[in-house]
């Protein structure tokens, strides 16, 4: 019984020590991803050059620009990460439904890129504000 007992013991000091680990992890991402980031995205012979924003307070703006066109898009609304996961919610869009969900799984960061896979497999790079 005591053998149980202490094997149930050791299993829950595991998953709470995860757990706060895995919290930490995000808690560190979120601190990296703080700031105005940039990315190029090419469709055959057009770019679109986007600016993102994460605030301390879990807001983001995303704007975006395609080249050689006067046509703008924007998105605002709250992001979150969780288990390595970049949350978005967006609120407020000229480019998709108010309460789009996107969920992307953060691969690496520092101070100066990012690289996320996104939902469909994609993968993409921001760098920070040059």
């Amino acid at each position: 019984m005591i053998k149980k007992q202490y094997l149930a013991l050791l299993i829950t000091a595991f998953l709470f020590t995860s757990c706060s680990e895995q919290q930490k992890s995000d808690k560190s991402i979120e601190q990296k991803l703080i700031g105005t980031w940039h990315k190029d995205l090419k469709s055959g012979s057009k770019v679109t050059h986007v600016v993102t924003k994460f605030t301390h307070d879990h807001r983001f703006a995303t704007y975006a620009r395609v080249r050689g066109t006067n046509r703008k898009l924007y998105a605002t609304g709250r992001w979150r990460v969780r288990f390595g996961i970049l949350n978005e919610v967006i609120l407020k869009s000229n480019y998709t439904e108010p309460h789009t969900r996107t969920y992307d799984k953060i691969l690496t960061i520092n101070y100066k890129q990012f690289v996320y896979k996104t939902e469909g497999g994609e993968i993409f790079s921001y760098y920070r504000n040059r």
